[in-house]
């Protein structure tokens, strides 16, 4: 798909899309005086996801190809988890608890709404090849797994040539509907508006 003439950037997200209803889970901050449970949105994303949808890296590092099942358990918080859960400590560094597994945070990212009309809610975002495979078909039972194609132009045009490369590369993965960002953002828009 990246060597498509016209795709600047690709990436996988699962448990939910910018704009819409999505995952959510539990984690602990390790080490905390008083641990406790903390609800925030989940994502498992692939190393393209951030610059797919130009999310900015505001501290750290973005998530890259090594952050596989061999290496150390990483995750990224959004700008909402700092502010909310860790305004009087470094962010980056901080160990998490996603159930029984402890991941290091190792960069913080710009906030991705839910909702259009709410603030953005405090999330977690973890290398889609580090996610623990339950807890993914879990998801998956609820909210189905989007490719995201950033393209110079229009993104339409080449909906034809990436239902082909996906049908080439596994005939029984299902593609469902090809929509641009904007029809996505049209959509969480409309009921409020």
């Amino acid at each position: 798909l990246q060597a498509l003439p016209g795709v600047e950037a690709v990436g996988f997200v699962s448990a939910g899309l910018p704009l819409e209803r999505g995952g959510n889970n539990g984690v602990q901050i390790a080490g905390a005086a008083e641990p406790r449970w903390l609800s925030v949105d989940y994502r498992e994303v692939t190393p393209g996801f951030l610059r797919t949808l130009g999310v900015p890296l505001r501290e750290g590092r973005a998530f890259s190809e090594t952050d596989d099942g061999r290496a150390a358990p990483v995750a990224h918080v959004n700008e909402a988890f700092v502010r909310t859960y860790l305004p009087d400590r470094p962010a980056l560094g901080t160990r998490l608890l996603l159930g029984e597994q402890p991941v290091e945070i190792v960069g913080v990212i710009g906030d991705l709404k839910s909702r259009v009309d709410e603030p953005a809610e405090p999330a977690v975002f973890i290398p889609a090849a580090q996610a623990d495979h339950a807890i993914s078909m879990l998801f998956e039972n609820w909210f189905a797994r989007h490719l995201l194609v950033r393209t110079q132009g229009d993104p339409q045009a080449l909906s034809r040539a990436i239902a082909g490369i996906l049908a080439d590369a596994d005939p029984g993965v299902a593609v469902g509907r090809i929509r641009p960002m904007d029809e996505v953002f049209a959509r969480a828009v409309s009921l409020p508006r």
